[in-house]
């Protein structure tokens, strides 16, 4: 992790050096790498014209030790979390061969001819948006992220008080699976259950939190899965190796899920 912060700052500082240069540099091309947003963020030089046309004031400027820190959750948001969902979608299909073969169905309808994978393909996967998504209400990965502060004294439905300054965490794990609104088979993984997703499915689905603060990564997300499980599905399918002893149900401590200790499932060539 020191070396990892090391890096960083090591980055960060070697990029503001040559943004000193380009200054001086007549008709120097700007580079919009994350670092450099961040820099602009740094860089009371920097005026955001869409924060001017909206009125919007920031004037808090980021510290580098807070540069860092954005890199880091970068890292791990884009990383972690994708890799965790993939694997747990890839049990869940493995398990459940009829919907694995639905899917494989769509990703050589769409891909089968050699097409790109392109973002309007990849938009074209619909039950494999369902898939995740249902991966997703049973195992959030990210169920921090329905986590907020309160900003103001608030009263609930049911007497308690809550002042400012108070951390309002969501209970992830009772809303999806509450059969109520879920059906009576919300223990069970049915990607179909998001063709018609309702209102009310919507107001109790939070694997990337919600409102304004939903993640902002949540589309991108969703983008690299398809891509890698239309890429392995092109030559495989997931089997579950006849020793596997698994329990499906997650283990959540406060607004944490765990990971099961291991899951075993089989790449096989597809015939």
């Amino acid at each position: 992790m020191v070396i990892f912060f090391t890096k960083i700052f090591e980055a960060i500082e070697k990029r503001r050096l040559e943004r000193e240069e380009m200054k001086n540099e007549e008709n120097s091309e700007r580079s919009t790498d994350f670092i450099d947003l961040f820099l602009d963020a740094e860089d009371s030089s920097v005026v955001d014209e869409h924060f001017v046309s909206t009125g919007l004031k920031v004037s808090k400027k980021m510290t580098t030790p807070e540069i860092a820190g954005q890199c880091f959750v970068f890292l791990l948001a884009g990383f972690d979390t994708t890799a965790n969902t993939l694997a747990i979608t890839s049990f869940y299909l493995a398990r459940n061969p009829k919907m694995q073969e639905k899917l494989i169905k769509e990703v050589d309808e769409i891909f089968g001819n050699g097409a790109e994978f392109s973002y309007e393909n990849l938009n074209k996967m619909k039950y494999a948006d369902c898939v995740m998504k249902e991966a997703l209400r049973m195992w959030p990965i990210a169920a921090f992220a329905a986590s907020r502060e309160c900003q103001e004294p608030t009263t609930l439905s049911n007497g308690i008080q809550l002042e400012p300054g108070d951390c309002v965490a969501l209970d992830l794990y009772s809303l999806h699976y509450d059969k109520k609104i879920w059906g009576e088979d919300a223990d069970e993984f049915n990607p179909e259950r998001f063709m018609d997703f309702t209102p009310e499915m919507q107001m109790a689905y939070y694997p990337f939190g919600g409102g304004p603060r939903t993640c902002i990564g949540m589309r991108l997300a969703y983008l690299e899965e398809k891509m890698i499980l239309a890429k392995i599905f092109q030559k495989y399918r997931f089997e579950l190796p006849k020793t596997a002893e698994i329990d499906t149900a997650p283990k959540m401590i406060g607004n944490t899920i765990h990971n099961p200790e291991k899951v075993d499932v089989l790449l096989k060539y597809r015939q």
